[in-house]
């Protein structure tokens, strides 16, 4: 099977449909090759990896091969079938902070390389809003820990320097929002972005009484808001794009979704990517060499 990528990959809508129709096309498919040719791919957006991860994984899992092909710095096509994330963490992350490359953790042997990752690689950022940022990825993980059903997630991040911005993409692929609302308090929806927006609001929660686990989304928005950044969130055919007057402090259950979509592709999961700016405290890196902080982690969470 041969999948062939578009010249650029973005965190957009069109991005987006592509990812899922690379999914969709490859999901049912046991013990087989799999090609993806990037031969005339020049751009994918680094927090991006945090999908592709996944799917490479699961399509692995199922025993199948997957190979890629890219060209080299000097144009030369070549075929790569092991590190896969890595070669195109390398091929398209043009500069890297060395303290914060990409990682894998498994929470079945120990939870403290997330608390390593936000209490210490997070921390060399010197970002000023540090403390609002490790709260928020730890409200993220906490959630895809509580409600993914395939009991895996991924996170990978970029800082690009030319926009003074933070990139951070959380994903899993199993339930979406919509799925897992349904099923957990027996709510119906019209559609994703409908549940999308009951889970942003304030009290609405899918968490038992007794059950421990993350604040749930509305959090996500507060914390941004104060700190003045982004948020947006795909989810099945829903794709939620809050980027002004998504938390009113006298009103706080208002959200202005006016700039959302619905996709064309069903997207399986929950992807969401949030952007801050990269306001540092005086010390972080100042190098003007370097043009991008890059971050890959894919993490398993136990059963």
């Amino acid at each position: 099977m041969n999948i062939y990528f578009p010249k650029s990959l973005k965190s957009d809508k069109k991005g987006i449909e592509f990812i899922s129709y690379v999914w969709g096309k490859c999901k049912k498919i046991y013990s087989y090759k799999i090609f993806w040719n990037l031969r005339f791919t020049s751009n994918i957006e680094t927090n991006l990896l945090s999908v592709l991860g996944i799917i490479i994984d699961k399509l692995m899992k199922k025993g199948n091969k997957i190979f890629i092909e890219l060209r080299d710095n000097k144009g030369i096509l070549r075929t790569i079938s092991s590190n896969i994330i890595e070669e195109l963490f390398m091929k398209y992350s043009e500069f890297k902070f060395k303290a914060l490359q990409y990682k894998y953790i498994n929470f079945s042997i120990v939870n403290n390389e997330i608390d390593k990752y936000l209490n210490e690689d997070l921390k060399e950022l010197r970002l000023k809003e540090f403390e609002k940022v490790k709260i928020i990825l730890s409200e993220l993980i906490a959630n895809i820990k509580m409600h993914a059903s395939s009991k895996q997630g991924s996170i990978s991040a970029f800082i690009d320097i030319k926009k003074d911005e933070l990139v951070v993409s959380v994903c899993n692929i199993g339930k979406t929002i919509k799925q897992n609302i349904e099923e957990k308090v027996n709510y119906n929806f019209d559609n994703d972005l409908d549940a999308i927006l009951w889970a942003l609001r304030k009290t609405n929660t899918t968490r038992n009484k007794d059950e421990s686990g993350g604040l749930g989304l509305f959090y996500l928005r507060k914390y941004l808001y104060e700190i003045n950044g982004r948020v947006c969130i795909v989810s099945g055919k829903g794709m939620a794009e809050l980027n002004k007057w998504f938390y009113n402090e006298k009103n706080v259950n208002e959200i202005d979704i006016s700039d959302s979509l619905i996709i064309n592709s069903f997207f399986p999961g929950t992807l969401i990517t949030i952007s801050i700016d990269y306001d540092k405290n005086e010390g972080a890196y100042e190098n003007y060499f370097v043009k991008e902080f890059d971050l890959f982690q894919i993490f398993n969470i136990k059963e």
